[in-house]
């Protein structure tokens, strides 16, 4: 019922946590964001599939529920749950950061070459550079502008290979799924 408006919301901080990967103060604020909102989709999913909360046996809302969550189709969607669950509760959410820097230095060659150079005309006949006047040139200035850092970040308990952003899309893509899979079956409504 209310899921659609929550998965805008995760997309929408999504959309951010995109924008912001190299604002590291931003970042983390705008992550507890998208968890929030995510856990909030499934939060919705489990009130309005499990009709009969606490009872025994589960209602077959929430044994479906049960089932996909723990589901391997679904484990990026259950890991990022948990790590919302630790930032509500725990401490604030805190994925290790990469960051790249570009290091430039400079070559030095020693060595000798012997080389010439004829200068000539549009017409192809030799100039005489001794008679050119030669003007005060500045030094070359250094033009290079070195690149700002980059960011990735990790979650630290994650064994997989993938950063944070990558597993965002994930879960991104895993709430669409599973309320697809809820409104299919009967146990959500749109």
């Amino acid at each position: 019922m209310h899921e659609d408006d929550k998965i805008k919301e995760a997309g929408y901080f999504l959309t951010l946590l995109h924008a912001k990967q190299n604002e590291p103060n931003e970042f983390p604020h705008l992550l507890s964001a998208f968890l929030a909102a995510s856990r909030s989709v499934t939060q919705y999913a489990l009130k309005e599939a499990d009709t009969t909360p606490k009872s025994s046996p589960p209602s077959a809302g929430k044994l479906w529920y049960d089932q996909q969550i723990s589901s391997p189709a679904y484990a990026v969607l259950a890991f990022l749950r948990d790590e919302r669950n630790k930032d509500i509760h725990v401490k604030p959410v805190s994925p290790r950061k990469v960051i790249s820097v570009e290091a430039v230095t400079t070559l030095y060659i020693s060595g000798s070459a012997d080389y010439r150079v004829n200068y000539v005309d549009a017409e192809g006949k030799p100039i005489d550079i001794s008679k050119l006047a030669e003007a005060d040139q500045p030094p070359p200035k250094n033009e290079y502008v070195p690149a700002p850092p980059s960011y990735r970040y990790e979650f630290h308990d994650w064994t997989g290979s993938e950063d944070v952003l990558t597993l965002c899309d994930t879960c991104y893509n895993q709430l669409l799924a599973f309320v697809k899979d809820g409104r299919q079956k009967g146990f959500l409504t749109t």
